[in-house]
């Protein structure tokens, strides 16, 4: 099956009746269940598949370098400062090097089922399917 994944291109902030959105290529290996982006890299995290990334918009999608990243259930995103957080089903991952490697960063997170991540001054929550740590 097919697998289609719409970009928004914004031509305007201050008036968002003129976004339009446009077919991109993929990623076609997962289901994508967030976005981010670093200058003009983009990462798609994946349902299974890990993380992606385009450089060109969209039009082609590469897998991303996942060594340290022992979940592929990519749920979530997070940026902070340099730092790139990855919410998965196997708890919380962070990249110092724009996604190159990853480590966990789990230490009483006892749910890792982690769906969103926020940040609020220097503090990060993750939400998980137990609540908020």
């Amino acid at each position: 099956m097919k697998k289609i994944i719409y970009t928004m291109f914004l031509f305007s902030f201050t008036n968002l009746s003129f976004a339009q959105w446009v077919q991109c290529n993929g990623p076609w290996q997962g289901n994508v269940n967030c976005f981010t982006n670093t200058g003009t890299t983009v990462f798609a995290g994946t349902a299974g598949d890990g993380i992606y990334t385009s450089t060109d918009d969209g039009i082609k999608w590469k897998p991303a370098v996942l060594v340290g990243l022992s979940n592929n259930n990519v749920r979530c995103f997070l940026w902070s400062g340099t730092n790139l957080f990855a919410g998965t089903d196997g708890g919380v991952f962070l990249s110092t090097n724009n996604g190159s490697s990853w480590f966990a960063v789990n230490s009483g997170l006892y749910n890792t089922t982690v769906k969103t991540l926020v940040r609020l001054g220097s503090s990060i929550y993750a939400g998980t399917n137990s609540g908020f740590l």
